[in-house]
C-alpha cells in the first residue's frame, strides 16, 4: 500500500509527465509537419531545376546522354532522380545500377497524382534500395526519346528524421527542469502532514496491541479526532478484555466436548464450530460460511433447518439421524436461538456418535435372525421325528435305527452350537475385560494339542499333516494356552472339512522379528473373494463348492477373530494360496513371549 506522500508525489509526476508528453507530442507533430513542408517545397523546386536542365538538352539527345545528365543533377542536388515512361516502367533511375533489376512497385501513389497534373508526392519506403524517401513527382514529354513520361526526385527520410530529432532535444532539459522544481514543491505540500499522521498512526498501533493514549496533536486539525481517539480506545480495551475472556471460556468449553457443535447464523451458514466438528466431517478447509448439505450428507437436514429458520420459533428443537459415507452414525439436534433486538435467527447443530449403538443394535439384530435360524433347522427336524415315533412309530429296526442317527446328529448340532457359543461368549467378554494373559505359551505345544484331538477327522480321509517349526528358538507368546488350542482346533477343523480325501495339510510357525507367525494351509477348493472380508463374522459361512456338504455353526472363525485380537494379534485368510489356483491359508500373528 503507498503512503500518502508516495501518492502525491506520484499524482504530481503524473501530472508533469501529462503534460510535457501531450506537449511534446503536439510539438513534435508540428515540427515534423513543418520540416517535411520545407522538405517537399524543396525538393519540388529541384525537380524544376531538373525539368529545366532537361529540356535544355538537343531533342535529339539520346537515353544515354540523358541517364548521365540525371546522374549528375542527382549528385549535385543529393537526391535520387528516376525517369519512367507513360506505363510506369523505369527507364533510368540514379539510385539503382540497372533499372531491370528493380522490382514491380504496383503503387506509386506520387506517380498517379502527377498523372492527374501538377506535381504528386509521397513519403513511403522502397523496397529496391531499402530506404524510405520523401518523392516528388511531375509530367515530362520529349526527354530521352520518349513521348511523354515522368519524372521523380526523391529525398532520403534519414536526414528529416535527424533534423526532427534535433528540434525536440529542449523537451529533455525542460523535463528535466520540471522534475527539480517539482521536489521542493512536494516536500513543502506534504512533509508536516504526513510526519503527523505517521505519529499518529504509531500511537494508534500501539493503542491497538495495549491499554495507551494518543498524545495531543501539534496540528490544531488534528485535536479534536485524538481526542476522540482517546475515548474509544478506553472503551474498546474494556470491552475487549470481557469478550476475550467469554471467548476462551466458550472455546475451551466447546473443543473439550466430544460432539460436534456447529453454530449456523440466520443464512443457514457455519458461524463457528468445534474441533469436534471438523474432525467428525474430515474436513482440512475451514467450514466456516459453509452450507450444513456441503459438510454433512442429508438433504433431511437441510430441509429442517431451513425450516427453522423459517418459522423462528424457539421451542421447536429437532432430531433426526444421518449416516455418513464411512458408514459412522449420528444424532443431528438442531436447537433454534432467537435474538429479539435483531430479529435474526440461528441455530445450534449438535452432532452426537451413536455408531456403536447403532451397530451393537444391529448386532443384536442380526445375532437373534441367525440364532433363530440356526436352531430352527435342528430343531424342527427333532421335533419331526419325534412325533413320527410317537405316533406313528416304524415297525423295522433299520428305519427306527436311522431315525435315531437322525435325532442324535441334531442333538450333536444343537450341543456344538450351544458349544460355540459359550466359548463366543467368553472370548468376547474377555477381549472387553482385559483378561489374564501373563501365562508363557509354547506355540509347538499348542499345535500338537490341536492335531491330536483332531487326528480321528485327518485320519478318516487320508489326509497328511506337515507341520514345519522354527529351529532353535523355542516359538513361545504371553496368552491364554487353552485359548490359543481353542483356535487351532477351529482352523484345523475347518480344514480338515474343506479338504478333499488325499490332500495335506500344513501347519507352519514362521519368525517374523518381533513377532510368531502361525499358518495353517488346505487344498480345499478355497473361499472365494468376495466372501473374505465376511468370513470372521457370526454365523457367516462362504459358498464354496461343498459348503452344502460340511456341517458348521459359522461361528468358529469369530471366536479365532476374538481371542487373537485379545491377545493383541492379527488373523487373516488367503485364497488361493499363493502360487496355487485353490486351497486356502488362515494364519495369524502374535507377539513374541520374549522380545529380540
Amino acid at each position: 500500500m503507498l503512503t500518502y506522500r508516495q501518492q502525491l508525489l506520484i499524482g504530481l509526476v503524473l501530472i508533469l509527465l501529462g503534460v510535457l508528453i501531450g506537449g511534446y507530442s503536439l510539438f513534435r507533430g508540428a515540427l515534423e509537419d513543418a520540416v517535411l513542408e520545407q522538405a517537399r517545397d524543396a525538393a519540388q523546386e529541384e525537380l524544376r531545376t531538373a525539368v529545366y536542365a532537361l529540356r535544355r538538352m538537343e531533342a535529339a539527345s539520346s537515353e544515354e546522354s540523358v541517364r548521365e545528365r540525371l546522374h549528375e543533377l542527382g549528385r549535385k542536388s543529393n537526391a535520387r532522380l528516376t525517369l519512367l515512361d507513360r506505363e510506369g516502367r523505369i527507364r533510368v533511375d540514379t539510385a539503382v545500377s540497372s533499372p531491370e533489376t528493380e522490382e514491380i512497385v504496383s503503387e506509386r501513389p506520387e506517380i498517379e497524382e502527377a498523372a492527374g497534373g501538377g506535381i504528386g508526392n509521397s513519403l513511403r519506403y522502397s523496397p529496391s534500395v531499402h530506404l524510405t524517401f520523401l518523392f516528388v513527382a511531375r509530367e515530362v514529354e520529349g526527354i530521352g526519346g520518349l513521348e511523354k513520361g515522368y519524372l521523380r526526385l526523391g529525398k532520403s527520410y534519414g536526414p528529416l528524421q535527424d533534423r526532427i530529432a534535433a528540434g525536440t532535444y529542449p523537451f529533455w532539459g525542460v523535463l528535466a527542469i520540471a522534475l527539480a522544481l517539482l521536489l521542493p514543491v512536494y516536500y513543502y505540500l506534504s512533509r508536516r502532514l504526513t510526519r503527523e499522521l505517521d505519529r499518529i498512526t504509531e500511537e494508534v498501533e500501539s493503542m491497538g496491541r495495549h491499554a495507551g493514549r494518543a498524545s495531543e496533536a501539534t496540528l490544531h486539525e488534528f485535536v479534536p479526532m485524538v481526542r476522540n481517539m482517546n475515548k474509544i480506545s478506553e472503551q474498546t480495551h474494556n470491552y475487549l478484555q470481557k469478550i476475550s475472556m467469554q471467548r476462551d471460556e466458550v472455546e475451551a468449553i466447546l473443543n473439550g466436548m466430544e460432539d460436534g457443535v456447529a453454530v449456523l447464523d440466520s443464512g443457514g451458514r457455519i458461524r463457528r464450530y468445534n474441533r469436534a466438528m471438523a474432525e467428525i466431517v474430515r474436513s482440512q478447509q475451514d467450514l466456516t460460511g459453509r452450507m450444513p448439505i456441503e459438510c454433512i450428507p442429508s438433504t433431511e437436514l437441510q430441509d429442517e433447518v431451513e425450516e427453522l429458520l423459517a418459522s423462528q420459533k424457539t421451542n421447536e428443537g429437532r432430531s433426526l439421524y444421518v449416516t455418513f459415507y464411512n458408514q459412522a452414525h449420528f444424532e443431528v439436534t438442531l436447537l433454534p436461538a432467537v435474538f429479539e433486538e435483531s430479529g435474526s435467527c440461528e441455530i445450534i447443530l449438535v452432532l452426537h456418535d451413536v455408531t456403536e449403538l447403532k451397530r451393537l443394535e444391529q448386532a443384536r439384530k442380526d445375532f437373534v435372525a441367525n440364532i433363530s435360524h440356526e436352531l430352527r433347522t435342528p430343531i424342527t427336524s427333532i421335533k419331526g421325528y419325534t412325533e413320527t415315533l410317537q405316533h406313528s412309530p416304524p415297525s423295522d429296526s433299520q428305519t427306527l435305527s436311522s431315525f435315531m442317527g437322525i435325532l442324535s446328529r441334531n442333538v450333536e448340532n444343537l450341543d456344538r452350537l450351544v458349544d460355540n457359543l459359550i466359548h463366543l461368549s467368553r472370548a468376547e467378554t474377555s477381549e472387553e475385560s482385559g483378561g489374564f494373559l501373563e501365562e508363557e505359551v509354547e506355540l509347538v505345544q499348542v499345535l500338537d494339542a490341536a492335531w491330536q484331538v483332531c487326528l480321528p477327522l485327518a485320519q478318516g480321509k487320508n489326509l497328511v499333516l506337515e507341520k514345519r517349526v522354527p529351529e532353535g528358538e523355542v516359538p513361545s507368546v504371553r496368552g491364554n494356552k487353552e485359548q490359543l488350542i481353542r483356535v487351532m482346533l477351529n482352523l484345523l477343523d475347518n480344514a480338515i472339512k474343506y479338504s478333499p480325501e488325499g490332500e495335506r495339510i500344513e501347519l507352519r510357525i514362521t519368525d517374523l522379528g518381533t513377532q510368531w507367525q502361525v499358518l495353517v494351509e488346505d487344498g480345499g477348493a478355497g473361499i472365494p473373494p468376495g466372501q473374505q472380508m465376511r468370513i470372521f463374522e457370526r454365523f457367516y459361512r462362504a459358498e464354496t463348492g461343498r459348503s452344502g456338504s460340511v456341517h458348521g455353526t459359522g461361528l468358529g472363525l469369530s471366536i479365532c477373530k476374538h481371542i487373537v485380537q485379545r491377545h493383541g494379534g492379527y488373523i487373516d485368510v488367503e485364497s488361493p494360496v499363493p502360487g496355487g489356483v485353490h486351497g486356502a491359508r488362515f494364519f495369524f500373528n502374535l507377539a513374541k513371549y520374549r522380545q529380540p
